[in-house]
């Protein structure tokens, strides 16, 4: 399994006026670390939760090696998901395949499944199953939960005052908690 991200949000979850109003900082001296922070801190919430904040596309590449679930279908690795675009077979030399509409069917939810009513396809030879979706909460900030964006206000206040902080115990990972996937 693999996923990449195929277009990147066009916005933060958290603008720099908004973190600089949050850590207390009247001046711009530091507005690129203060950047960089936001964009690590979201990074880091979004992995740690399986979230895209923002809107974004991405392709996941399931291979023979993973198993259709039990009802025959593939829970995507982001979330929330707000549209499947495309379902393909891409065979071992690169051809592609596309896979209809009426092959597959996505479940509605905060984590979308892709499933197909005639069963899994069957992935031979090194083929791949390849899905294109887009995930987030919305195109702006202003559509992300509110407790996900003081979540990256959190990181970014503790990297702005320690440095990089492996702490456990950060508010921010209380925040994210509901969030977080449930693995069994």
């Amino acid at each position: 399994m693999s996923l990449e991200r195929l277009a990147s949000p066009s916005a933060m979850a958290v603008s720099r006026t908004e973190a600089k109003v949050f850590l207390r900082i009247d001046h711009d001296d530091e507005d690129g670390l203060i950047d960089s922070q936001i964009a690590a801190a979201t990074a880091q919430i979004e992995a740690a939760a399986a979230l895209a904040l923002i809107r974004q596309r991405f392709v996941e590449r399931i291979g023979a090696g993973r198993p259709a679930d039990m009802f025959g279908g593939f829970c995507l690795s982001v979330r929330p998901v707000m549209a499947v675009l495309a379902v393909r077979i891409v065979e071992a030399d690169g051809r592609l395949r596309d896979l209809g509409a009426e092959a597959f069917r996505v479940a509605d939810g905060f984590s979308a499944r892709v499933s197909f009513p005639a069963g899994p396809p069957i992935l031979v030879g090194g083929a791949e199953l390849e899905i294109e979706f887009e995930a987030g909460f919305g195109e702006m900030a202003a559509e992300v939960p509110a407790e996900l964006r003081e979540a990256v206000l959190q990181r970014v206040r503790e990297l702005y005052e320690r440095g990089e902080s492996n702490s456990a115990q950060g508010a921010w990972r209380r925040l994210i908690a509901p969030y977080r996937p449930v693995r069994l």
